[in-house]
């Protein structure tokens, strides 16, 4: 759809960027408030601004938007698993 590389390539970069941001703050979320809340509210996140896509990835700035929500709410993702997996391990101790 986006034949002009350096759109494509900032389109792309969009995802890694909300992705790197959201790592840290994704396990300090899950321990603040609880993965499973953490955990379904981000999955509940990336798959409406995915079905958004659908509707609104003609225009170039809102698809930057909607791909940098989609890394936010994927990035936290390993971290709040590897919280839950540590917690039910016993291996996490406060």
């Amino acid at each position: 759809m986006y034949k002009d590389p350096s759109i494509q390539g900032i389109l792309l970069s969009a995802f890694y960027v909300g992705y790197m941001i959201s790592q840290i703050p994704g396990g300090w979320l899950a321990s603040k408030y609880g993965a499973k809340i953490v955990l379904s509210s981000a999955v509940l996140l990336w798959s409406l601004v995915t079905i958004l896509t659908v509707f609104f990835g003609k225009v170039p700035w809102i698809l930057f938007i909607l791909r940098l929500l989609v890394g936010i709410a994927e990035g936290g993702k390993f971290s709040i698993i590897l919280y839950i997996f540590l917690k039910c391990t016993n291996i996490l101790v406060y």
